[in-house]
């Protein structure tokens, strides 16, 4: 049943994160001109553990909006995204 629930859990995020780039951003989302992000990652080892502090930063101009990521693996990230365009009303005109 947890195998289930981690296929269905990985497939909606690939699904989801197309239409919602933002949603993959530990901090920042449309509207955020900036983002700030710290986190403390730990490694066990056999002579004792190791704790590094990672922060990340990043002011965006007109136009994006700020993004920051530190994923336990990988690479972290802070980025400017383009905002998304605003959805258009449609009107009909008068009779």
């Amino acid at each position: 049943m947890k195998k289930i629930f981690s296929f269905i859990f990985a497939l909606s995020i690939v699904l989801i994160s197309p239409f919602n780039s933002y949603a993959s951003c530990e901090a920042g989302t449309p509207g955020a001109t900036s983002c700030t992000l710290s986190k403390k990652i730990g490694a066990g080892l056999a002579t004792g553990s190791i704790d590094v502090d990672i922060t990340i930063s990043i002011t965006c101009g007109d136009g994006y909006y700020a993004c920051c990521n530190i994923p336990v693996f990988g690479d972290a990230s802070a980025k400017c995204i383009p905002n998304p365009k605003p959805k258009q009303a449609f009107i009909s005109p008068a009779n």
